[in-house]
């Protein structure tokens, strides 16, 4: 597909995401309380969906896959790992790396989904995401009829091609802008967000690399544009200028 018919599908996506929400919000409403599941033979994809939940209020895991939460009604959770937590609330969406080990509290009566992604599609999606962790946001509203859609399709076992991987890699990448990776190096966490803060404010490109590479680098010896992309691609798993990329191809379609 070239560049313009995948913008065109996303477009369409978009659009069919939002018109069908309401309709998916009400299957959900519709579910009896407790744990629902479904998959797609598809992408290898799954869900779990939870409607008043109160069977499972505490737990340990450390997850296979990566994962999507939505808080799609009432209730919300707490998450707890080494060197942190967070919290969430109706609205809201979390990010959890496969492999990422944490407990957690359900609040009784959670209404929540759980999108579970197959390893190929985060690798196939094309983002480098760096190491997150876990973490959470007030889901935007395009992307949580977008994900209450898809959780819908996938519990139901009738996932439309057409609309599941267009979804899955417009959900990906928004991932990859807003949540942001894991620390791991204290030292050089500082000036790399700075870095990653002044790119995205300069949408059209205008910053040279190498004056972001002046500006941030003081305190850790930047030399020019090539280290703090080398640096930059080590602690993020994407070079600036494809940073920068992503960020304008997003910021065109919002």
């Amino acid at each position: 597909m070239t560049e313009e018919g995948a913008e065109a599908a996303r477009q369409v996506i978009y659009v069919m995401s939002q018109t069908e929400a309401g309709l998916a919000l009400d299957r959900l409403n519709a579910l009896s309380p407790g744990r629902h599941y479904g998959a797609s033979a598809d992408s290898g994809s799954w869900v779990m969906v939870g409607k008043g939940f109160t069977d499972l209020e505490r737990w340990s895991t450390v997850p296979p896959a990566a994962s999507l939460t939505f808080v799609w009604g009432t209730g919300g959770c707490s998450l707890y790992y080494e060197g942190g937590s967070l919290q969430m609330r109706p609205g809201d969406w979390m990010w959890v790396d496969a492999g990422f080990a944490h407990r957690g509290e359900n609040l009784p009566g959670s209404d929540f989904l759980t999108v579970f992604l197959a390893d190929h599609l985060v690798e196939e999606a094309g983002l480098n995401l760096a190491p997150v962790g876990a973490a959470a946001q007030p889901a935007p509203t395009e992307f949580a009829g977008m994900l209450t859609t898809l959780a819908v399709l996938l519990l139901d076992g009738t996932p439309a091609r057409s609309f599941e991987r267009p979804a899955l890699d417009a959900i990906l990448e928004y991932v990859g802008i807003v949540f942001e990776p894991k620390t791991q190096d204290p030292d050089l966490d500082g000036p790399l967000a700075r870095a990653r803060s002044l790119l995205k404010s300069d949408p059209l490109s205008r910053l040279p690399i190498g004056d972001v590479a002046k500006t941030v680098g003081l305190s850790v010896g930047f030399s020019d544009a090539a280290h703090l992309s080398r640096t930059f691609k080590d602690q993020y798993g994407i070079t600036p200028s494809a940073w920068v990329e992503r960020v304008n191809n997003r910021t065109a379609r919002s």
